[in-house]
């Protein structure tokens, strides 16, 4: 006697095997679309990011050689460097 070939084990096995597949591809497309969405997302802030750090670098050494010892501290505060 055969326990494979003589019960509906493979049967079974098939039917569950069926119906885990549709709600894991249902899974795994929305993993997919959400990865991209964060990326498209960081991508994003990357680019605002950049534009926001965007110094006037001539404009700040010219108040830095202007100013005197005292205002240095307020001028690079001022200036938004990392």
């Amino acid at each position: 006697m055969n326990l494979w070939e003589d019960t509906y084990l493979p049967e079974l096995l098939h039917s569950i095997a069926q119906g885990l597949l549709v709600p894991t591809a249902i899974v795994i497309i929305a993993l997919i679309v959400a990865s991209i969405f964060i990326i498209g997302q960081v991508i994003t802030e990357f680019f605002t990011e950049r534009r926001h750090f965007k110094q006037n670098m001539p404009g700040i050494i010219n108040q830095i050689n202007d100013s005197d010892y005292e205002k240095l501290a307020s001028i690079l505060e001022k200036s938004s460097f990392l």
